[in-house]
């Protein structure tokens, strides 16, 4: 069997930070979002605050699962794309990059996120260009796994 020397690049070194960053982000998103959906909702059904007038709670349950649908909504592309980047999947960086576009409206830390995944993952990385059979890139993604 013939080994491969495998150097890896800049860019490349650029690809595993932003999937590292999206992960997080995305991830961190996910449970703030749920527990800020999970308060509202635990708001509208304590005997306490229920009144004669419903109206309020109910519209409480619905803001609840509103919040939780546009945390999942805005958080798991952000968190397939990083897993596929890290697995060297090209459609994960398409993906990342219309993510970026969103995270850049998220001021400040979200603003960050999002140029630094546009810089990052402007150009893409051509594996065929750079000697690497498909066979040689999935075992390289095996070996970058196990680590």
């Amino acid at each position: 069997m013939e080994t491969i020397a495998y150097v890896q690049t800049e860019r490349e070194r650029h690809y595993k930070i932003v999937a590292f960053i999206q992960i997080v982000y995305a991830s961190l998103g996910l449970i703030f979002g749920s527990i800020a959906a999970l308060l509202l909702f635990g708001l509208s059904i304590l005997p306490g605050f229920q009144g004669p007038g419903m109206s309020e709670f109910a519209i409480l349950r619905i803001l609840s699962f509103v919040a939780i649908g546009v945390t999942v909504l805005t958080t798991l592309p952000a968190l397939i794309g990083g897993i596929g980047l890290l697995k060297k999947q090209p459609w994960a960086r398409i993906l990342l990059l219309v993510v970026a576009v969103f995270d850049l409206f998220s001021f400040p830390i979200g603003t960050v996120i999002g140029v630094y995944t546009l810089w990052a993952l402007w150009e893409p990385i051509d594996w065929r260009r750079r000697g690497i059979s498909e066979e040689s890139n999935q075992a390289l993604v095996r070996h970058d796994l196990s680590d």
